[in-house]
Formats: C-alpha cells, sequence, structure tokens
C-alpha cells in the first residue's frame, strides 16, 4: 500500500523534505486538515491536480474518517449511522445530521476537507446581483447554487452540493468552466434574495420574476 505523501513524492510533485514539513504541520496542529490540503495551501500542488490524483488512485479519504479524526463524531456515533443509512435513504452525512450527530455547517466544512474544495459561509459574502444573472435563475434556486465569480466563461460556484457532477456537465455543456466551492443550506437562504433583486438608481427593490429570467444569460 502506497501512502499519499510518497504517491506524491513518485509523481515529482513534491520533495521529501516538503512532505516532512507537511507532516509536521498536520502533527501540530490542534485541528485536523489532510496532509493534501495542507500542501494546497502551502502553494506546493494545485487544488485540480490533487483531485485528479486522488481519485486515479482511490487516496481520497473517507469522510466518516475525516469526521473522525477531525474530532465532529465519535466511532461509535459513525457505526450508528452506517446502520441507519438504509433506512433514513441517505447519504452518510445526511444521516449524520438527521441523528444530530452533525450540524449542518460542520458536515459541509469536512465535505470540503474531503473533495479538497474551498468552503464559503455565505453570510460573509455578498454576492453580486449581476453575477447571478449567469446562470438560470430558477435552475439556482432548483439545485441551490450561487454564482461568487465570473473571470471569462470561468465561474466560481458555490453548491449545497458539490458532489453533483450532472450540474458540473450541464454547465460546461453551455460554454463554461467551473471551480466548485461548499456551500452551507441553511445559510443559503440569506441570500435568496439575490436572485430576485434588480438594481436601479438610488435604490434597490424586490421583483417578481420575469419572463427573460427563464432564458439563460451568457
Amino acid at each position: 500500500m502506497i501512502f499519499l505523501g510518497e504517491l506524491l513524492k513518485r509523481e515529482g510533485l513534491i520533495t521529501e523534505r516538503q512532505l516532512q514539513e507537511a507532516l509536521h504541520i498536520q502533527d501540530a496542529s490542534t485541528v485536523y486538515k489532510p496532509l493534501g490540503q495542507i500542501l494546497i495551501d502551502q502553494g506546493l500542488i494545485l487544488p485540480e491536480r490533487l483531485r485528479v490524483l486522488l481519485d486515479t488512485h482511490n487516496k481520497r479519504a473517507p469522510l466518516g474518517e475525516i469526521l473522525i479524526r477531525s474530532k465532529q463524531i465519535t466511532q461509535e456515533q459513525l457505526e450508528i449511522a452506517l446502520s441507519k443509512q438504509d433506512a433514513y435513504k441517505s447519504r452518510l452525512g445526511e444521516t449524520l445530521v438527521a441523528l444530530d450527530y452533525l450540524s449542518e455547517e460542520s458536515l459541509k466544512e469536512a465535505l470540503a476537507l474531503h473533495l479538497n474544495l474551498p468552503y464559503l459561509d455565505l453570510t460573509c459574502y455578498t454576492p453580486d446581483p449581476e453575477l447571478q444573472k449567469t446562470i438560470n435563475r430558477s435552475y439556482a434556486r432548483k439545485h441551490k447554487l450561487v454564482v461568487m465569480g465570473k473571470t471569462g466563461n470561468r465561474i466560481t460556484l458555490a453548491m449545497d452540493d458539490p458532489t453533483s457532477l450532472a450540474i458540473i456537465k450541464e454547465l460546461e455543456t453551455l460554454g463554461f468552466a467551473v471551480d466548485r466551492a461548499v456551500a452551507t443550506l441553511p445559510k443559503y437562504g440569506l441570500v435568496q434574495k439575490v436572485f430576485k433583486q434588480r438594481e436601479i438608481p438610488g435604490k434597490t427593490r424586490i421583483d417578481r420574476p420575469r419572463k427573460e429570467d427563464d432564458e439563460w444569460l451568457h
């Protein structure tokens, strides 16, 4: 079995010294952070390159392991949640939240670590209403998406479910390149009004959706 650090060295992405420094940071930290994320934070590897490598070699740490190592849940809680998944007909994270073992916010923070994606607390952002015109408003509401940035055809998308590759593929067929970020569902409601705002000189008013809101705006 090859550990992630050895794999990264074999691929020529990091040196032994860089690996040891990252492991030292991980051991010294009071808050758990996966090795790959530490290397990203240090600028030693690009997030997309790490994601491809983890998925190709099946080295991604399971969500349950991340939650235990970050002391969000116990081993017993994980086992109970796994045993109840079929009854709840939900994924592990959703089951843990339903059992009140985990908050929605803690789940999304762990999911961001699991997927090596940024986590966005939407209460700390003021989304630009103009950016929300990038994609269909009804589609954005349905799938709980917020456009956080746009450069050319590349958009940064805060997603309630960043594992939904179907959404990414749909947007890519429309010519977008998508950078994902994890957002927390309860806080999404705080920016829901963005999708109904119209900026007019001197004030902002809330309108009902117009017919053109159902058209894709590029």
